[in-house]
């Protein structure tokens, strides 16, 4: 049982990460692009930062548990 738990939150938290990203580089990445403007970039990692690096320092803690 607490491994089924362990790796419902590391999924749940590797999808923010990784969707995360994906939003990142479809989203955002081809305007700063073609714009040539880094504060796109830079204000999506001010946002998501908050939400992204827990979810990282989650994964990785959960990762390590499963083991």
């Amino acid at each position: 049982m607490y491994h089924h738990i362990l790796l419902i939150i590391h999924l749940l938290s590797a999808t923010i990460w990784v969707g995360g990203h994906l939003f990142l580089s479809i989203r955002f990445l081809p305007e700063a692009i073609k714009t040539k403007d880094i504060s796109i970039i830079q204000n999506f990692k001010d946002k998501f930062e908050p939400i992204g690096m827990p979810a990282l320092i989650i994964s990785l803690l959960t990762g390590i548990l499963m083991l």
